[in-house]
């Protein structure tokens, strides 16, 4: 410890020396720039010389009593006018440059922080091009803005109460629906479900709020375009939607649900039945506040059909509304959206 002081201390006094020096340099180039000309300095050759009038001394005294508070009242001018040009010219720019560079330990990266934003940097009448890794360096804070996100969900207050109470309405609500214990059973090593609510950090994303349950692969923290399958439609129409046979088919994945061709490829895998349960405010029920989410292995898991009152699946619809409310899920995910959600960043990515 006591050896890095000192290498501080030692780092300390070299800039104050290369500082110091620098100004001094400045200095002197800007004062000797301004010089008048050496009373002595011969005229030049073409001029011709003078025949001096003869005038009494008296007129003589005269004329030199007033030249000199002239003379003088000359000289200040020229050193201010020469410290102006100096302080806030090209000198002193680079002075005051340099003594940021040397005294604030964190202004280099700073610099280079913002400069690898742009492709080039135009200062007076000069232009520097700059190396751009601006990409890399940005998907890094993405992912570091990522975690913090994640953290920020976690850490708030009624989180623990939503995980349990998303357990109870997969198990009650939606398994509970099936009067059969051994295909209850069945199903539930078949389905998964997690809840979607608006991203904190970038706007048109939702978020992956919990873990799927029952435990699946992809957990909670990631995000997904608002135009992403049938969560981003679900989300976009503002109502709980139904797919009771989504075919595995790439083409068919990148034309019908907007997916990319690694999006598809890593889509569903292997699922056949997804639904979107989409939840809305208590004290405002035309804000979309969150959705439960839902697949299955297999097709037609939760009806054969997503139409008419007495489907399977509309009643399914109405008995998870009805326990999202009953049980409390939706006042919680209300006040996630009121005292969180609302509060983020909400980056716009692309403009149009």
């Amino acid at each position: 410890m006591q050896n890095y002081q000192n290498r501080e201390v030692k780092c300390a006094r070299i800039r104050i020396l290369v500082a110091g020096l620098i100004g001094l340099c400045l200095l002197v180039s800007c004062v000797a720039s301004a010089a008048p000309p050496s009373a002595n300095q011969n005229p030049p050759n073409d001029a011709s010389p003078k025949v001096e009038p003869i005038t009494p001394p008296t007129l003589l005294v005269k004329l030199e009593h007033q030249q000199k508070p002239e003379q003088a009242s000359d000289e200040w001018p020229a050193w201010r006018d020469a410290l102006l040009r100096w302080f806030f010219g090209w000198p002193g720019l680079i002075l005051l440059m340099a003594s940021f560079l040397l005294f604030a330990p964190q202004a280099l990266p700073r610099i280079q922080e913002l400069a690898s934003i742009f492709q080039s940097i135009k200062i007076g009448g000069a232009e520097f091009i700059l190396s751009r890794s601006e990409g890399q360096r940005l998907s890094l804070q993405i992912k570091r803005s990522r975690k913090l996100v994640t953290q920020q969900f976690d850490e708030w207050a009624g989180m623990k109460e939503i995980v349990k109470l998303h357990h109870e309405i997969v198990e009650e609500t939606i398994l509970g629906s099936v009067p059969d214990l051994n295909e209850r059973i069945r199903l539930h090593s078949l389905i998964r479900s997690t809840i979607y609510v608006p991203d904190l950090l970038f706007s048109e994303t939702l978020y992956q709020l919990t873990d799927y349950y029952p435990p699946a692969k992809g957990e909670r923290g990631r995000a997904f375009s608002t135009r992403f399958g049938i969560i981003g439609r679900a989300w976009r129409l503002e109502q709980s939607h139904y797919d009771k046979s989504v075919p595995t088919d790439k083409e068919k994945l990148i034309s019908d649900w907007g997916m990319t061709l690694k999006e598809a490829k890593d889509a569903g895998h292997g699922r056949m039945s997804f639904a979107c349960f989409v939840l809305k405010g208590i004290s405002d029920p035309e804000l979309v506040i969150g959705m439960i989410y839902l697949d299955a292995k297999e097709k037609e898991v939760f009806g054969d059909t997503d139409e008419g009152a007495d489907s399977r699946w509309a009643k399914l619809e109405q008995g998870v509304q009805s326990a999202a409310r009953d049980k409390g899920l939706s006042k919680l995910l209300e006040d996630l959206n009121d005292g969180l959600i609302e509060e983020g960043a909400h980056v716009r990515i692309y403009f149009g």
